[in-house]
């Protein structure tokens, strides 16, 4: 994910403003490229003449970025509400934070920092690193990522039980696609290949590793055949075949 920043100018018909003035590339330490596009303005015009974009830009557009601020060219870059863009601009989708910067006389710095999306949230949104949930409008979803579902003020302690069952089906070449709670603390997953597990109320890491240590070894053979592995049981665990119906089969292990 490259950073790069671009300077030019907000596009809107404007008398005032004339030919552009300068383009260079300038290589960074790090291999990040700054591009920078200046305007000219007419002498002694010191309003918004120029902004300088820096980002990653994979999911959230400059040009939208400029046209929400091309109402603000030729303002007073001194008179500018900087909190309030910043919050304006960070509510388009897929930003996470904006830092706006005046540079005298008449530019405007624009740090603009994507959301990192680890995973979907249900069907309304996405989750962050940080485990917040957002939501990005019209833009395109990636349909890659695991989906996580619960409670939204669970959605931090969904997604770091997910880190964890992660890490332990790792181990064992298996990974989980879904994990959900519900309101009353119950957790089931799914894993990449269809299988449901039903973990039940308890720790659901620990019922992950009660799967991969006992109900894995005893069905791997059989796996394609599996619906769900139902582990809310304390001595063992019951097995759904995906037959319509349903024969269940008994297997016990600690």
């Amino acid at each position: 994910m490259s950073v790069h920043a671009r300077r030019y100018a907000p596009q809107r018909p404007a008398r005032r403003w004339s030919r552009p003035l300068l383009v260079t590339l300038v290589l960074l330490p790090g291999a990040a490229l700054l591009v920078a596009v200046g305007w000219r303005a007419l002498p002694g015009y010191t309003g918004l003449a120029w902004l300088e974009l820096e980002g990653s830009f994979d999911q959230v557009s400059e040009q939208r970025i400029a046209e929400r601020l091309s109402e603000h060219r030729g303002r007073s870059v001194v008179a500018l509400d900087l909190r309030a863009l910043e919050q304006a601009l960070g509510e388009m989708g897929w930003v996470d934070r904006v830092r706006l910067r005046r540079i005298w006389p008449d530019g405007l710095h624009v740090d603009v920092r994507e959301q990192q999306a680890l995973a979907r949230w249900g069907e309304i949104g996405l989750v962050n690193s940080r485990g917040e949930v957002f939501t990005v409008g019209d833009a395109h979803m990636p349909e890659h990522l695991p989906v996580l579902d619960g409670p939204l003020e669970h959605a931090a302690e969904v997604l770091a039980t997910w880190r964890e069952v992660t890490r332990v089906l790792e181990r064992h070449e298996q990974r989980a696609d879904y994990l959900a709670v519900d309101r009353r603390g119950s957790w089931r997953a799914v894993l990449g290949n269809g299988v449901e597990l039903r973990l039940g109320p308890d720790d659901p890491v620990r019922q992950t590793t009660r799967f991969v240590r006992t109900g894995l070894p005893e069905l791997a053979d059989r796996m394609a055949e599996v619906a769900y592995v139902d582990l809310r049981y304390t001595n063992g665990f019951a097995v759904a075949r995906r037959a319509a119906r349903r024969d269940h089969d008994a297997a016990e292990g600690s």
